[in-house]
């Protein structure tokens, strides 16, 4: 396996895709792409994000606490970890997708959240979603 892909957003379901997925990558040998995700405006057509300069810092924001995460993640794994992991924005070309079964918005008893339902039917490669646990 080539490479895995992980969507986080700080959720608990994002969080617990990324703990799923660093010792899926940790079993096949494979590096790890973190995709730090955010919601931002779209355009009246619901086609397209509107983004600005001032749009920056929040942006630098959300990479800064998604690698915190990820640190966190990759350091509670001790020896069982991803030959590398990276944080990044984007990536077209996995070899799998892992995202939680529910985003920062998720809503009610809905057995997928509608972010992850469009990755699954627009995703290029297999897509693992990953539940939420609940807490006992």
């Amino acid at each position: 396996m080539a490479k895995i892909v992980v969507g986080l957003d700080g959720s608990v379901p994002s969080r617990q895709a990324l703990k799923w997925a660093v010792a899926e990558a940790a079993a096949h040998g494979a590096p790890l792409e973190v995709v730090a995700v955010h919601q931002v405006a779209i355009d009246s057509w619901g086609m397209a994000p509107v983004r600005t300069a001032a749009d920056e810092p929040e942006r630098a924001k959300v990479q800064a606490a998604a690698q915190q995460i990820v640190d966190g993640v990759v350091a509670e794994a001790g020896p069982n970890v991803p030959p590398s992991v990276q944080v990044i924005e984007v990536s077209r070309d996995a070899d799998q997708l892992i995202v939680g079964s529910h985003g920062a918005a998720g809503f009610g008893r809905s057995l997928v959240g509608t972010v992850t339902s469009r990755v699954v039917h627009h995703a290029v490669c297999p897509v693992t979603i990953i539940p939420v646990r609940k807490k006992n």
